[in-house]
């Protein structure tokens, strides 16, 4: 499957109270000047904020493309805080960056070296990681091919992850200049794994992050012999379950953007429920939702029908599906001759308020098709069972099956976050 992230990024996205996003755009462009535009200046999104210090002017921010992520979903940025140089405390010279957190929890930074041939670090209290593009994976994109690259391979860059304690955190380039591309912020205990352990002799109902999207491998057709009755598919902390009695649900190959006008994800699956729910003995035609603590979802859904408005409801909660809110955003990768912009139909996403155990998916107006379902806990534990107040070195990073997996503790994660089976 070809999925492209170009968010929030983790996940990118209208994110959660517990997730929040600092990326730049167009109207943030600034060269780096003398009169150092950017010192002082600071970048915020909710609680979460970064300040830049910049003494002699060296910041800037301006466009440049670049994919972070893993080989199952990556994020598209399009512009760039720039450094300008390595950091320092110098009297009048002072060049590094402050990050405030509401809470103790981790911090997600995509950046690269600015120099293509030098591998630099960058650090966050004390703690460095080193940017190196030689651990860029080649993921094949359908919207990225051309007459000189006809798989699509595109470059994708890692995603670099450190603890961060409640209030000021800084963060230093000691070996150079570096480029910021994004930072995500997700609360958590940041010094420990939390909600794991027993309390009052029980455990923690908190749940885990979970994202559930459909792959080549899911593809089946609607059939009388109801192939995805009682079928279950789960991530993390989420489960979601299908009730189809007479078969009308399938899994089909349809390409969609979901996103906003900052950060597109592309999926190339959906799950089609093949007409409206209903609890009709025998006929019944729902989904069960199920999550390990109260949270949000996130679904990427569309109407079945084109002309039709639908509507996706959950515990009682109903949003309507309406192609009109799609958006058009321009994308190099799908400049052609009959589209020389690359304008892409760009979909909204739908969020909904889920409480721990089972939740119910209807969809009484009609069929739904169903990209992507995203859960997010109130009180994350898998992002923060990832980090450690201990080094970087503590927690492993590799790839393996083409995707970055993150080890601690014996225990396998995504780079969402998500503990893997």
């Amino acid at each position: 499957m070809k999925k492209i992230f170009t968010l929030i990024a983790v996940a990118a996205m209208a994110l959660s109270a517990s997730a929040q996003e600092i990326s730049f755009t167009e109207a943030d462009v600034v060269a780096a000047s003398t009169s150092a535009p950017l010192n002082n200046k600071t970048f915020s999104n909710g609680s979460f904020s970064i300040t830049v210090t910049d003494g002699e002017g060296k910041f800037a921010i301006d466009a440049n493309n670049a994919y972070f992520g893993d080989a199952t979903a990556q994020t598209k940025y399009s512009y760039r805080l720039k450094t300008g140089g390595k950091s320092q405390t110098t009297s009048g010279k002072a060049r590094f960056i402050t990050l405030n957190a509401p809470s103790a929890g981790t911090v997600k930074v995509c950046a690269r070296s600015a120099s293509s041939s030098s591998v630099r670090a960058i650090e966050v209290n004390g703690t460095s990681q080193s940017l190196n593009d030689a651990n860029a994976i080649s993921v094949e994109m359908e919207g990225n091919i051309s007459e000189t690259n006809p798989t699509g391979a595109t470059k994708v860059y890692p995603v670099y992850e450190f603890s961060v304690a409640a209030g000021a955190n800084t963060i230093n380039f000691a070996d150079g200049a570096i480029n910021i591309y994004s930072l995500v912020f997700v609360a958590g205990e940041g010094g420990g794994e939390s909600g794991g352990g027993e309390s009052g002799g029980g455990s923690s109902t908190t749940g885990e992050a979970g994202d559930i999207f459909f792959t080549e491998a899911d593809v089946v057709a609607a059939s009388t012999s109801a192939p995805l009755n009682n079928k279950s598919f789960s991530n993390g902390g989420l489960t979601i379950k299908i009730t189809d009695g007479e078969g009308k649900f399938a899994v089909d190959a349809n390409n969609a953007y979901f996103g906003d006008a900052a950060a597109q994800t592309k999926y190339s699956y959906r799950l089609k429920t093949g007409g409206k729910s209903q609890t009709t003995s025998g006929k019944a035609r729902f989904i069960t939702l199920t999550v390990g603590g109260a949270g949000k979802v996130r679904v990427c859904a569309r109407s079945a029908s084109s002309s039709s408005v639908r509507a996706i409801e959950v515990n009682g909660t109903s949003q309507s599906l309406n192609d009109a809110n799609a958006i058009s955003v321009d994308m190099p990768g799908n400049v052609s001759e009959t589209n020389p912009t690359g304008a892409t139909k760009v979909y909204p996403i739908y969020e909904f308020t889920v409480a721990a155990g089972d939740n119910t998916i209807n969809f009484a107006d009609g069929a739904v098709n169903i990209y992507d379902i995203t859960y997010i806990p109130d009180s994350p534990t898998a992002i923060s069972s990832v980090t450690t107040t201990a080094t970087a070195a503590a927690v492993k990073k590799y790839v393996e099956n083409g995707k970055v997996v993150i080890v601690k503790d014996g225990k396998k994660f995504n780079i969402a976050g998500a503990q893997l089976k």
